[in-house]
């Protein structure tokens, strides 16, 4: 009889707290939420767009011609016994013609790095177009 009378309050309490939330819940009760504003996305439409290179023809190089050396054209001068003076007209002689093969060697090489270059600007173009169609056969 005295575990009866120890164990009623308890029981009595724990049904009313059970009948009060299955109330509660029976009623449709909720916890409070705010509602929180709804911030709408800024979205960028975007698509993808491929560019196909203009039929054009192709540029064909045309080798400039190669500079020929300079015809040194003699002018007749009257023979004077200087040797100093010759020797000197030699020698300057001997540097303008190396001056001018110098300069022609400078061209021919800048004619060659021209020619180079076209070729790998046309490589890279080549190289591009293939990446922009397999790119499009993926997709």
């Amino acid at each position: 009889m005295r575990l009866i009378q120890t164990y009623t309050l308890p029981l009595l309490f724990a049904l009313v707290i059970h009948a009060g939330l299955g109330y509660a819940l029976y009623q449709g009760w909720t916890p409070d939420t705010e509602v929180s504003s709804v911030i709408t996305p800024k979205v960028v439409s975007a698509k993808l767009i491929i560019l196909e290179p203009k039929a054009r023809p192709k540029r064909q190089v045309t080798p400039k011609p190669m500079p020929t050396k300079p015809s040194v054209v003699k002018k007749p001068t009257p023979k004077k016994p200087d040797l100093a003076n010759e020797a000197k007209a030699a020698a300057e002689k001997a540097a303008k013609v190396e001056k001018a093969e110098q300069k022609a060697k400078e061209a021919r090489l800048e004619q060659q790095r021209l020619a180079r270059l076209a070729a790998l600007g046309e490589l890279a173009q080549a190289n591009l177009c293939l990446l922009y169609t397999s790119d499009a056969a993926d997709e």
